[in-house]
């Protein structure tokens, strides 16, 4: 008898509902924000001055924004999800150390990114495989 390999393939077709409703909510949700960067980019934050800093220094905000575009459209879209994760994932871990940082009710939002985007790394880790692999 021939034990049941519980871990998913690589390159298996049929995704989960689950994963594709968390794809396309974070792939949403990060290509909104990063179209609103551009759409209203002179705003203002009183509150928190790092995040004012982020803002004022001309470049960095457009770039964030970019990148979320980048990695939002790749997860909406689905073609290419590997590539949207790894675009994303040093704009999640930002938002979360934000998060951390300012604390309050925005802490939660923080880990949710986060949380959302472990699981689809999780669910697709057999596509990030060579960058974890001693082979150079």
């Amino acid at each position: 008898m021939i034990p049941a390999d519980p871990l998913p393939t690589p390159g298996r077709v049929g995704r989960s509902r689950i994963e594709v409703v968390v794809r396309v909510g974070l792939g949403l949700v990060m290509f909104v924000v990063g179209v609103l960067k551009f759409v209203k980019p002179d705003f203002k934050v009183a509150d928190e001055p790092t995040l004012q800093a982020f803002i004022d220094s001309g470049w960095l905000w457009e770039l964030i924004g970019a990148a979320e575009i980048v990695g939002g459209a790749a997860l909406v879209s689905g073609l290419y999800v590997p590539l949207g994760l790894a675009v994303l994932a040093p704009v999640v871990v930002g938002i979360a150390a934000f998060a951390v940082k300012v604390g309050g009710e925005e802490t939660s939002v923080g880990f949710i990114v986060l949380g959302l985007h472990l699981y689809l790394v999780w669910t697709r880790r057999f596509s990030f495989r060579s960058l974890a692999g001693r082979h150079a």
